[in-house]
């Protein structure tokens, strides 16, 4: 199973207008970069200084007797094309799916079988791509819990995220409920002028709400803010040397 996507289980309109091309540049509340020369950085020192600041990052954890319900992801980072990039999915479009369609992590739902919830995020992450993370990739640490919600209300659903970084480029097969696989460059999250915010109706009322648009695909809601703190990360001070 796969997690929800985004922050809101309400259709929400799919146009992402960028910054660069609005009046709002100056407060994007996008983290801006801490690294002048994160651009020319090798990569892999990059992949050094994130794995600093996860170890020495404390993520907001919620309470165990306040999830009622819990759910992991698989954030999977991997070096292609002189950046980070990390691991999106194109959920397939179901009529069933309350987020048919959506940007997401590979992930899902705590079994009776799962002993942990990073056991479930490998779990979930082999089903829905036959990505095996024990294998194929070093686990870096976890983010922050994030809860989704339903029409502006909290589900009482807990997502726990955990990164990881590929070994290689393995080769992926999508499940059922998978249309694509997208792997977005931290660089282009980095770079404020791709930024933008989008209309969401939630009981007549608009809310302005940040996005990003990669290849047409439409980054927001719960994602965004998993991938915010990701990129936030990277931009530690901390993990300079």
């Amino acid at each position: 199973m796969t997690t929800p996507g985004i922050g809101y289980t309400q259709s929400a309109g799919r146009g992402c207008e960028t910054f660069a091309h609005s009046a709002h540049t100056k407060d994007s509340g996008f983290p801006r970069s801490r690294y002048p020369s994160w651009v020319t950085m090798p990569v892999e020192e990059r992949l050094r200084r994130l794995r600093t600041a996860l170890a020495e990052s404390t993520p907001r954890i919620i309470a165990d007797h306040r999830k009622r319900v819990v759910a992991a992801v698989a954030v999977a980072l991997r070096a292609g094309g002189g950046d980070i990039e990390v691991l999106l999915i194109h959920r397939a479009d179901r009529t069933s799916d309350p987020w048919s369609g959506h940007m997401a992590f590979p992930g899902g739902r705590l079994e009776p079988g799962d002993e942990s919830p990073l056991q479930a995020a490998v779990r979930e992450t082999g089903e829905e791509i036959a990505l095996d993370l024990g294998h194929e990739a070093a686990y870096l640490g976890r983010l922050s819990d994030a809860t989704p919600r339903g029409h502006g209300r909290r589900l009482g659903l807990v997502i726990e995220p955990f990164v990881f970084v590929l070994h290689g480029d393995p080769v992926l097969h999508l499940g059922e409920e998978v249309q694509r696989v997208v792997w977005v460059p931290l660089q282009f999250l980095r770079d404020r002028r791709n930024r933008g915010y989008m209309w969401y109706w939630r009981a007549l009322v608009p809310v302005r709400l940040p996005c990003y648009r990669y290849q047409g695909h439409l980054i927001w809601g719960l994602t965004l803010r998993i991938l915010d703190e990701i990129v936030e990360l990277s931009a530690d001070e901390r993990s300079t040397p």
